[in-house]
């Protein structure tokens, strides 16, 4: 048995069978991988290149229609932990009743073949253009069951984030069955059952969440049994003709993306309340720009979606601030604007970055006056109007001027109210033609107008008839006439008498539909008396007495004068002109 195993080592060597395969398998560089599209590491494969490098084709492989260009069966090497044995089928082989079963174990063992670098499909053992691997004429471990170890080594880009560095294949596969994947010698996948011999891998996912992708050297490693059937093997110990092979596939790979991405705040707008007249800027910050050197403004009308810019706003490339400058006024409304930026690649095969900020909102303010009514003299005028999008204005001011004269009077201070309405009064005003100002404080440019005419009502004037001269027992009646009573429907009588300042009522009165009106008050004791009548601002008098009547004298009987002194009487009688009445003596 050992001058058996001395032949065959003997008979290897002379054919050169290790031998060959190292000197024509010239193992290819690490590549440098990237999951960052703004890398600019030299010689870096970026993630658009990733499928022409990750790979286990040869060129010129073409698959779903596309030819792969370059050689990379050259990046891959192949090894087990177990050389050959006696040729008896049953030893250095997997079962069962191994530690690990099937599986692959916990960490790659140490490969007694060491690693074996593959060639392309035309020298590596192997007659395929999408396959690393050896038949049997160049396999370590001929035996069946027998784990083989598949190794794809890399470099990490500088400019890439390990910890966000993760890679999916959509296609994998092995000959005959692959039951695990290490990550820097770290088992990350395996199956599911170990005692299932044609158990394959779930998931051949290498996300950033469960791998251990490092700065600096990394190393993917595939582990792919070699499944023969122990109890009727072929000719395990034949160098020659053997019908066993071991190989990986692998294709299709891509990278998750782990760009920087740039920040962009959204754009802000002057400060203050805007108007149609507020010449317009938008400024904000950016950061990771690249080469950038400008930013797209854009901003809606969120009511009708009428669409303004995009409006270029420079990219300070010191601070990183962007600021879009004198652009348009907006019209009255209410808008949303957003910002956004491209970051061009930093090679063609690079990734191109586009971010945009959240959305800012703002509003333009407008001003609206209902149409003043005309008025009389006697009226108050009221203002009243609408504030549209009023944010945070809260009055509105407004000033009467007379066209006339330019006399001003005002401002009179209306609150905007949540509805952004708006009303305040203002005072009498002399008869003539009104231009209302509306203005909001802080809001340069923005007012409304309206006119109205303020007209003279016709002078009111009053008449009072006082009662004649009344006794004691009368009762006063008081009337008059009301003329251009204007907004007065009574009158007001006052009775005072001027010698003792006593004063009667006042009696309101209503003025009749033909301006008169009359009242009768109480009697009134004797004395003289004004009547004051008062409507609209107007007043007449008038006076009159309340006399007393004569009480009647009891008369004297005269007694017979004599004769002697008769004369003298009807003299003074005579003198007074009264007639002189002879009582004579009655006839008998």
């Amino acid at each position: 048995m050992m001058l058996r195993r001395i032949l065959i080592g003997c008979l290897m060597a002379a054919l050169g069978i290790f031998s060959s395969m190292s000197s024509h398998a010239q193992l290819l560089p690490p590549p440098i991988l990237t999951c960052n599209g703004q890398s600019t590491t030299p010689s870096v494969i970026y993630p658009s290149q990733l499928r022409e490098t990750l790979n286990t084709y040869a060129a010129g492989r073409v698959e779903n229609g596309y030819t792969y260009v370059n050689d990379n069966q050259r990046r891959w090497e192949i090894g087990t932990e177990i050389l050959a044995k006696p040729a008896d089928g049953t030893t250095g082989v997997l079962s069962p009743a191994s530690p690990n079963g099937y599986n692959a174990p916990p960490t790659i063992p140490s490969l007694a073949s060491g690693w074996i670098p593959l060639g392309n499909f035309a020298t590596n053992g192997l007659n395929a253009d999408y396959m690393v691997g050896l038949d049997g004429n160049f396999k370590p471990n001929m035996n069946p069951n027998v784990m083989y170890y598949v190794r794809f080594q890399f470099m990490m880009d500088p400019m890439a984030d390990p910890s966000q560095f993760g890679l999916w294949f959509s296609n994998v596969d092995g000959d005959d069955r692959v039951k695990g994947v290490y990550v820097n010698g770290q088992r990350v996948r395996t199956t599911g059952n170990a005692n299932d011999l044609y158990a394959g891998l779930a998931d051949t996912s290498l996300a950033p969440s469960d791998t251990h992708f490092q700065a600096g050297l990394n190393e993917i490693v595939w582990a792919v049994l070699n499944i023969g059937d122990p109890t009727n093997p072929p000719s395990y110990n034949a160098q020659f003709n053997n019908p066993s092979i071991t190989g990986l596939r692998i294709g299709n790979a891509f990278v998750n993306d782990c760009t920087p991405q740039p920040t962009i705040t959204p754009p802000a707008v002057p400060p203050g309340i805007l108007t149609p007249t507020t010449v317009m800027s938008y400024t904000g910050t950016v950061t990771q720009w690249g080469a950038a050197t400008t930013v797209s403004v854009y901003v809606a009308n969120s009511v009708t979606s009428q669409l303004y810019g995009p409006y270029t706003a420079n990219i300070d490339p010191i601070t990183g601030a962007y600021s879009a400058l004198n652009a348009p006024s907006l019209p009255t409304g209410t808008y949303i604007t957003i910002a956004m930026i491209t970051v061009p690649p930093p090679t063609p095969e690079g990734q191109a970055v586009t971010v945009q900020s959240v959305l800012n909102s703002f509003v333009v303010i407008g001003l609206t006056m209902t149409p003043p009514p005309n008025i009389d003299d006697a009226t108050i005028q009221t203002i009243s109007g609408t504030v549209q999008n009023p944010g945070v204005a809260t009055t509105v001011n407004i000033t009467l001027t007379n066209t006339a004269t330019s006399q001003t009077s005002g401002p009179y201070a209306a609150t905007i109210q949540p509805d952004g309405s708006y009303s305040v009064p203002t005072e009498l005003l002399p008869a003539g033609n009104y231009t209302a100002t509306a203005t909001i404080p802080g809001a340069a440019g923005v007012q409304a107008t309206g006119n109205f005419v303020v007209t003279a009502l016709p002078v009111t004037s009053i008449t009072v008839t006082p009662p004649p001269t009344l006794t004691p027992e009368e009762k006063p009646i008081i009337n008059g006439t009301v003329t251009n009573p204007g907004s007065a429907t009574t009158v007001v009588i006052t009775i005072v008498n001027p010698t003792n300042n006593q004063s009667y009522g006042p009696f309101t009165v209503p003025i009749a539909p033909d301006g008169t009106y009359t009242v009768t008050t109480d009697a009134l004791p004797p004395g003289s008396y004004n009547v004051t009548a008062t409507a609209n601002g107007k007043s007449a008098t008038g006076s009159f007495k309340v006399i007393a009547p004569v009480v009647p004298q009891a008369v004297t009987p005269v007694p017979m004068v004599s004769g002697w002194v008769a004369w003298p009487l009807s003299a003074l009688l005579a003198a007074l002109g009264l007639p002189w009445l002879r009582r004579r003596k009655p006839r008998s």
